[in-house]
């Protein structure tokens, strides 16, 4: 078991939200500790080249249309956002 104390904003919160979602602040706290560990674990899997499966499927399709030689050029690419540019600076 651990034991630490918690700066006072950050407790003031935890209540807010406890009292907002009838939760106790343990389970808030075992809560948001699962998840990073989660976020953890996938920044790690990353590290290590592991892509899941949807990433794999676009790369897939991506290397395909490569090879059906459907490309397009650079200067297509700087038009687009040319064009997107200007339609965000009409706005």
């Amino acid at each position: 078991m651990a034991a630490f104390q918690i700066p006072e904003h950050i407790d003031n919160q935890l209540n807010e939200l406890a009292a907002a979602t009838g939760q106790s602040k343990d389970d808030l706290i075992l809560e948001a500790l699962a998840h990073r560990f989660d976020l953890q674990q996938e920044d790690h899997s990353m590290k290590l080249s592991e892509f899941t499966p949807g990433q794999l499927e676009r790369m897939d399709r991506s290397v395909e249309q490569l090879r059906r030689g459907e490309l397009v050029s650079g200067e297509a690419i700087e038009a687009f956002f040319d064009e997107w540019e200007n339609e965000i600076a009409g706005k």
